[in-house]
């Protein structure tokens, strides 16, 4: 029997911990729980509940895409792009607002959007997602009605986010609201109002956000015990912002001052390691079904003068269009057009798309599934450096570094690292005091 429950998506590991399902399941027998082993969320099945209805498989974007339909459903055109799918505009953008630009991780332009959205009446709220202040290392999706609340999910969180579960407030109360997800949470809101008329008509406006792979929670873990902090000890963690590429703070119980770390010091190669094979399989690195999507500009031209940060802004939908057409002639975001070829230019996660056969291929190998997708545009060939780069660098990488025993290894290999150096100095002190009392 075609297995019709979210279960068989988890057991194939191809679930992305989107939280779609949770809120769509009619009967509530679903629940997303953070699996401490991976450090990703899992949704469970309370089999009593469960009617066998599917629905939670079909709004799934772990398993299947179909960009073919939901392109059209969307934006009643296929993708323009092969790579970036369809897109009204290309620019580089920031926020007028240096406050609001300071803070945010690429310019503020979602911050702007946003308050801009509310204040204009287009919404009544926006699924945002803040870091939860009882458990401050866990993400909290909720709605925000307020200026005030919206300026308080600034910013990036390198960690998994179950945003869709609060969807379920959207599909209980009446008005008109945003979303802003990754590709895998656009995804999983597009399938979800494809067969939900009420969530179609109650989300007008789908912001999208650049993803490179999402970083599990075992990512900051190590992170924590390579700096000495007891995880139990933090107040807060913010992963990016105070201006351009921004940096890590990290405010605990035993320190007065927040730890600062910059984003070069922590978003090293064993940092971003850490990253569910799921998501290297992921051929939507710009959020392609958004209304608008938004990434940092990775442009030697934009950025060496620029220390507030801009965004690469992609508006793909007429209501996106509109957007950023009127905050431009209010004065409340600067754009400068680009071309297409500066857009994956400044993104090399977007040329995955080209490269995802090699992955499936890998995966095949590896005895593992992949999702299927169904897309509109025939896709350039990958190289023979594109089979060595995915082969022997990134995916290697990502099996090795997918549970809590490598981050064990790696903490004990931290750890000698650390006693050898503290021994390698006590003998170099040792050797000059020796020194001196020689001369």
């Amino acid at each position: 029997m075609k297995p019709s429950v979210i279960t068989a998506v988890v057991k194939h590991d191809l679930c992305t911990g989107c939280g779609t399902c949770v809120s769509l399941c009619p009967r509530n027998a679903i629940s997303l729980e953070k699996n401490d082993q991976r450090g990703i969320y899992l949704p469970t099945v309370e089999h009593i509940k469960c009617n066998n209805c599917g629905i939670c498989y079909n709004c799934c974007p772990g398993h299947s895409v179909n960009y073919a339909y939901l392109n059209e459903f969307s934006f009643g055109a296929i993708p323009s792009h092969p790579l970036l799918g369809n897109v009204r505009d290309c620019c580089v953008a920031y926020a007028i607002n240096q406050e609001r630009r300071y803070n945010s991780s690429s310019g503020g332009i979602i911050t702007e959007i946003l308050i801009y959205a509310l204040e204009e009446g287009l919404i009544d709220g926006a699924l945002v997602t803040r870091m939860n202040c009882n458990k401050p290392l866990e993400p909290e999706p909720f709605i925000a009605k307020t200026r005030e609340e919206i300026l308080e999910a600034a910013g990036s969180k390198y960690c998994p986010v179950p945003t869709n579960v609060a969807i379920k407030y959207i599909l209980e109360n009446e008005g008109k609201y945003a979303v802003v997800g990754l590709p895998c949470h656009i995804q999983g809101i597009r399938k979800a109002e494809a067969m939900n008329k009420k969530l179609q008509h109650r989300i007008v406006l789908h912001l999208g956000l650049f993803c490179a792979g999402t970083k599990t929670f075992l990512a900051t873990e190590l992170l924590l015990h390579k700096m000495n902090i007891n995880p139990l000890t933090v107040t807060k963690i913010e992963y990016r912002g105070r201006g351009w590429p921004g940096s890590m703070s990290i405010s605990t119980s035993v320190n007065d001052a927040a730890i600062i770390i910059p984003l070069s010091d922590y978003y090293s190669p064993y940092f971003s390691s850490f990253t569910p094979w799921r998501c290297i399989l992921c051929i939507d690195h710009t959020a392609e079904l958004a209304d608008i999507s938004c990434g940092d500009a990775w442009l030697k031209e934009i950025t060496e003068d620029d220390n507030l940060g801009s965004s690469i802004v992609l508006p793909r939908s007429i209501i996106g269009k509109d957007i950023i057409d009127d905050m431009t002639k209010k004065s409340l975001i600067r754009i400068k057009e680009i071309s297409t070829v500066d857009v994956v230019r400044s993104q090399g996660g977007i040329e995955r798309k080209r490269r995802h056969v090699i992955r499936v291929n890998l995966s095949k190998l590896l005895g593992k599934s992949t999702p299927k997708y169904l897309i509109c545009n025939d896709l350039p060939k990958p190289s023979k450096i594109d089979w060595v780069l995915d082969l022997f660098i990134l995916c290697p990488r990502t099996v090795l570094a997918a549970n809590r025993q490598t981050i064990q290894l790696l903490n004990i290999f931290l750890s000698i690292i650390k006693y050898v150096g503290k021994f390698i100095r006590k003998i170099k002190i040792s050797a000059y005091s020796l020194c001196d009392v020689t001369r």
